[in-house]
């Protein structure tokens, strides 16, 4: 049973507000994908390959702004709402108002817990992530509704606080871009440079100097533990992935850099305490008067995913990377172009808490609003 009105709220059928919608041969119409975290898009705004539909689009449904598409399966939902005109596929339903709506309003309840939690659960159907939702059933289920004013409301204010959410992320990706060209110029040109040296990887300061990567650290594959090995304590045991779990005695004193030998390669851990690398791990066991700080920034930048070695779990053979070639600036610059990356994190990192805060506001303000426990203004 849903839960009781809120004063002056409604609780028309799925029917009573929405229609199912079909209308197909549009195919000069622009092919459009249903996402999770972005609604119904262009195709075009989609990062990656999309691959082109096979046998034209002769089938595919039209869907306008204001309508919503409805999966087959369930994930996070699977209501999502459109702001464009375009085709969908035809595995998806199209569901159209039929009566003036705050769309925006309903957009936000198909994606609270409130909805997918308490409602949606009750027209799935299987027994798996992804379960399939019943249209029929669907059509058939309570929707809370507002006055229309109260929606545009209710509306406006979860809007206001996904736009700064969308602010903050862009500001996250966009410091991650100038990170990642930081990384690239700091770790071959260096800071303030005007005379250069052509080496085996290419052209490097002259006050640098080039050789292999084990003229400049040692790697060791980290230790086995089993679980009935395993104590309780505070030491963080460190996988491919970062800390696993926590141990009550370590293997290596901090500081400490590790990367993953077999899973997860790629990912680079700086540790600041005394811990245990798992065996699934690569650590550096002799930094060699080198800057540990720097030495992680170094291997980050040296995208060591590339030397899987294709076999069917990623592996990372460490006598493969110790042959690289390799170029390291002199210590006091390692360490100055540690304080520029390590500032550009921290930048990344307090902008990631702020969005954190954000996203948690408003889960609290979804669970307020659209429940009627907290009401608007008008």
């Amino acid at each position: 049973m849903s839960s009781p009105s809120p004063q002056n709220w409604g609780a028309p059928k799925f029917k009573e507000l929405f229609k199912k919608f079909t209308s197909k041969g549009h195919q000069q119409e622009e092919l459009l994908s249903v996402t999770q975290n972005h609604g119904v898009i262009p195709r075009r705004m989609l990062e990656g390959r999309v691959m082109a539909p096979q046998g034209g689009t002769n089938s595919y449904k039209l869907i306008e702004s204001g309508d919503f598409a409805v999966s087959l399966r369930s994930f996070q939902g699977g209501i999502e709402f459109s702001k464009f005109k375009g085709l969908i596929s035809p595995a998806y339903t199209v569901l159209r108002p039929t009566t003036e709506i705050c769309p925006d309003f309903y957009r936000h309840y198909f994606k609270s817990s409130a909805f997918i939690e308490k409602e949606l659960y009750r027209v799935t159907i299987g027994i798996r992530d992804g379960k399939q939702i019943s249209i029929p059933d669907l059509m058939h289920l309570s929707v809370p509704t507002p006055p229309l004013h109260e929606q545009k409301k209710i509306a406006a204010i979860l809007s206001s606080v996904d736009e700064a959410i969308n602010a903050t992320q862009a500001v996250i990706d966009q410091t991650r871009k100038v990170k990642e060209g930081l990384l690239q110029d700091l770790l071959t040109r260096g800071i303030g440079h005007t005379r250069f040296k052509q080496t085996e990887i290419g052209e490097i300061p002259e006050e640098w100097v080039d050789g292999k990567v084990d003229d400049f650290i040692v790697l060791q594959r980290g230790f086995d533990i089993t679980k009935k090995q395993r104590g309780q304590g505070s030491v963080p045991v460190v996988s491919s992935s970062g800390v696993a779990y926590y141990h009550n005695e370590y293997k290596v004193s901090h500081p400490g850099v590790v990367t993953g030998r077999k899973g997860k390669l790629g990912l680079v851990h700086y540790m600041t305490q005394d811990f245990w690398p798992h065996d699934t791990t690569l650590w550096v066991k002799d930094f060699k008067g080198n800057d540990p700080r720097f030495i992680y920034w170094y291997l980050i930048g040296f995208g060591l995913e590339k030397f899987d070695a294709a076999t069917a779990v990623p592996t990372l053979n460490r006598n493969v990377v110790h042959r690289e070639p390799a170029a390291f600036p002199p210590i006091e610059e390692q360490k100055a172009i540690t304080v520029i990356l390590d500032e550009v994190d921290n930048s990344i990192q307090a902008e990631e808490a702020k969005l954190a805060q954000l996203q948690q506001t408003k889960r609290g303000l979804m669970q307020d609003l659209l429940s009627g426990d907290v009401r608007v203004h008008i």
